[in-house]
This record gives structure tokens, sequence and C-alpha cells, in this order.
């Protein structure tokens, strides 16, 4: 009883550390996700919803002047996040080969407040 009482202690523990890294209110940054279309091959069919993560991609975000000021990966779900100060950004999704192509995404960061940015890169299939 004791033990699963610690392993739950140390699960609990673990799943807490993996919560969002936005803890406080005061604290700004971008969240969002990171999309391949279409990720499904073949043609694509009415109703079929061909959009898949991308995951373990390098997110960077950059100043106006092209300063990296922030970078993050992707999570198996497409996930990222990033803390940085209020401001105008771009993002970029930088991948190690030819494909997928990701636009680089505008976004602003507001004092205190996440912004949310979705980036829907080209996978290329036709």
């Amino acid at each position: 009883m004791r033990r699963r009482a610690i392993s739950m202690a140390f699960a609990g523990a673990f799943m807490l550390a993996g919560c969002s890294a936005f803890v406080h209110a005061d604290e700004s940054g971008v969240a969002g996700a990171v999309v391949v279309v279409p990720s499904c091959p073949g043609p694509e069919r009415p109703g079929m919803r061909c959009v898949g993560p991308l995951a373990g991609a390098r997110i960077q975000l950059r100043d106006g002047t092209g300063k990296i000021v922030g970078n993050a990966m992707t999570g198996a779900d497409g996930r990222f996040e990033l803390r940085a100060p209020a401001g105008n950004y771009r993002l970029q999704v930088r991948v190690v080969a030819a494909y997928p192509r990701c636009p680089a995404q505008p976004v602003t960061i507001r004092e205190g407040q996440v912004a949310r940015a979705d980036i829907s890169c080209d996978s290329g299939m036709r």
C-alpha cells in the first residue's frame, strides 16, 4: 500500500512537470500547433481529414531584426510553447528536409498574455 502511494506521488509530480510552461498569469508568450497538410497518401476524399501533427520540429521566434529570441520543439502532437516579452515577432519552423514547407507566421505577443499561432505546412504530397 505504501509503495503504491509513493508511486502515485511520483506519477503526479511527473504529470505536473509536464504541464504548461505558463504558470504565472503575468507571463507572456506564444503557443500553438504545427500541422502537415495533406498527411494521407493518395487522393483526398470528401469528408476525409488529411491533417497530421508535425512532431519534433524546431520552432524559432524571431524579432523584427531577424534575431532569434526563443526556441522550442514541437511535441508528438505538434504543439509548442515559448515564453517571450510583449512585441511583434515571426515564427519559423525549421525542418531538415525539403518538405514539409512551412510559411513564416507573424505573431503579436501582448504583455501578460499567451498569443495563439497555428502553422500549416505543405507536406509535398499530391
